[in-house]
């Protein structure tokens, strides 16, 4: 255990406190609850608490693991003798499987609801983004561009995107579950914030309706303080309670609180790494934090105009949470980047807001996957000064040539052809801005809905 005096928690304010975070009852998750995690250990160390405090009150828990997590280089050099090579990293993903499962048997969890897909870890955003097309697999550490267990969930899928929303709608079709909890959007892990996407995409472009909860597992320095010390609470990053997230506590048993620490020590394999020891169990407290998120709105109906330019004509739709983590240029004045969007009869309007940006103007882009058609369609644009490029490196990809760019001081603005949107219900939006080290920040994923 790592010594933090109590004088210096008191000093560092990390986020709200647990007393100020609305009470969640277990009876919130209904009788079955599905459990998405990018990696196995992610399906202990923010939602443990939840799934012995639900088996034990009764309720069915599902959990599906998205990866092995087979492309952690540390833990695949152990195994691989020094040496990080396909073979050690696949011998990491039937490693960590066998430590999931049993981490899961601890957690009351049979071995029917265990289910794991099998997807590259390090890979997901990647499959997210740009390897979505069963024409255009992604190369996984592993050494696979398919699922090579044959305990997976369906061995032989190829690498792709399309592939993992495709066994998500299967699983939640199959399950029904009455609540599934996922990684939330603004998650700084990629993986992470590329299977809250996934899960909404599944969910929306099926209309499957449940009870929706997020979870928590990178955000700077959260949990605070990185240590073992279960007397504590889990309290929000502050960063995180201004961007339309409402945080509740679940209040964790003692009995549940040591289920989830002996749960974690299944996880051999990341347990003997000393950071990834005291981050594990940091997340055993008195409490766990779930987010939920206001449903989605339609689009604000407004008159056509070059473009909307009162702050009363169009809706932010995404907003950037500030954190130490993105580039100071992004977050000038402790403003962050916001994605906005207004519908009229000839356009459909999409925004992108950089602090600053009206002076350094860097590389932006702008993203949607417009859903409830025949079939799912995404439109891709990158906008370097006054030239955009749209996208059509993708079997769905939509490509109007009618685009249009508007610059109004911090807000780059991107006019598309409403008749792109005609006959869909819902997209998912995100923007891009190059940041100064020439890496892309992109926003969390978000849906609005179209009608």
């Amino acid at each position: 255990m790592i010594g933090i005096g109590s004088c210096a928690l008191s000093a560092i304010g990390t986020g709200r406190s647990a007393t100020e975070t609305p009470p969640l009852a277990v009876s919130r998750f209904g009788s079955r609850v599905l459990v998405i995690a990018p990696h196995p250990d992610d399906e202990v160390i923010a939602p443990g608490g939840l799934t012995w405090e639900a088996r034990n009150s009764g309720a069915d828990v599902r959990a599906v693991m998205l990866t092995c997590g087979d492309g952690f280089k540390k833990a695949a050099r152990a195994l691989g003798k020094g040496r990080a090579t396909p073979a050690s990293f696949l011998s990491l993903g039937t490693m960590r499987r066998s430590e999931c499962s049993d981490a899961l048997a601890a957690l009351g969890v049979p071995e029917q609801d265990r289910i794991f897909l099998g997807y590259p870890d390090a890979g997901l955003r990647a499959l997210w983004e740009f390897d979505w097309d069963p024409a255009q697999v992604h190369l996984g550490r592993n050494g696979h561009t398919e699922v090579p267990y044959d305990f997976a969930y369906r061995r032989g899928a190829p690498y792709c995107g399309a592939s993992v929303t495709a066994d998500l709608s299967s699983i939640i079709a199959d399950y029904r579950p009455t609540a599934i909890v996922y990684p939330d959007p603004n998650d700084r892990h990629p993986d992470h914030q590329a299977a809250a996407a996934f899960v909404e995409y599944a969910l929306y472009d099926s209309g499957y309706e449940c009870r929706r909860f997020t979870y928590v597992a990178h955000f700077g320095h959260y949990p605070f303080p990185w240590a073992y010390v279960p007397s504590l609470s889990l309290a929000a990053p502050e960063e995180l309670l201004e961007v339309g997230t409402r945080w509740e506590t679940l209040q964790l048993s003692r009995e549940a609180i040591a289920k989830k620490l002996a749960a974690l020590r299944r996880y051999a394999s990341q347990m003997w790494i000393p950071h990834m020891n005291v981050y594990l169990r940091s997340f055993v407290r008195r409490n766990e934090l779930f987010g939920t998120y206001a449903p989605a709105r339609p689009l604000r109906l407004e008159n056509d105009t070059s473009p909307p330019s009162s702050p009363d004509a169009h809706d932010v739709v995404v907003r950037q949470p500030v954190d130490t983590v993105v580039p100071a240029i992004l977050q000038k004045g402790n403003r962050a980047t916001e994605v906005r969007m207004a519908i009229g009869s000839n356009r459909l309007w999409l925004g992108v807001t950089v602090p600053g940006s009206s002076t350094v103007r860097r590389p932006s882009a702008l993203h949607l996957r417009l859903l409830g058609g025949r079939t799912p369609k995404r439109f891709d644009a990158t906008v370097r000064g006054e030239v955009v490029e749209v996208s059509t490196r993708y079997a769905d990809s939509v490509s109007p040539t009618d685009v249009v760019v508007r610059r109004l001081g911090d807000t780059l603005w991107l006019g598309l052809p409403v008749a792109l949107v005609e006959g869909r219900r819902v997209a998912l939006v995100a923007g891009e801005v190059m940041g100064p080290n020439g890496r892309p920040v992109t926003t969390a994923w978000r849906p609005v809905l179209l009608r």
